[in-house]
């Protein structure tokens, strides 16, 4: 089972979303998720920043089943926003989606991804033993 460490010697993780660190046990099978997007299967971008996010994280969760893992193995998350005014919503989001899972972390504001359209772009880390 992978450990999350906050150390109660630093601030807290802003919005409670993320944890500062996550540790792996020894002889952990590891996983890196491409850069996910909100494209459907037919290859089309939804519209809207919530259908998108939704869009992505079913996309990730379908790549860590195809593995024979879950949110709940991911250690590290990586979220390109396209635009500050969505960081609130995707956060409101992450708690949904994600539940009791809080991988590190980091978000990063970009003016624009590769397609026309897309509103974030998000890479994780999972391990599991």
């Amino acid at each position: 089972m992978n450990t999350i460490h906050n150390p109660k010697t630093i601030h807290p993780p802003v919005g409670d979303i993320y944890s500062h660190g996550a540790e792996v046990p020894p002889n952990s099978r590891l996983l890196w998720v491409a850069g996910e997007v909100g494209i459907t299967p037919a290859g089309d971008v939804v519209k809207g920043f919530e259908a998108q996010t939704r869009t992505a994280w079913d996309n990730i969760a379908e790549v860590l089943k195809s593995a024979g893992m879950s949110y709940g193995d991911i250690v590290k998350m990586d979220s390109y926003l396209v635009g500050l005014e969505y960081y609130e919503q995707y956060v409101d989001l992450l708690r949904e989606i994600l539940g009791d899972a809080k991988p590190a972390s980091k978000a990063i504001i970009v003016p624009s991804l590769v397609l026309p359209g897309l509103l974030l772009e998000v890479e994780v880390t999972a391990a599991r033993e």
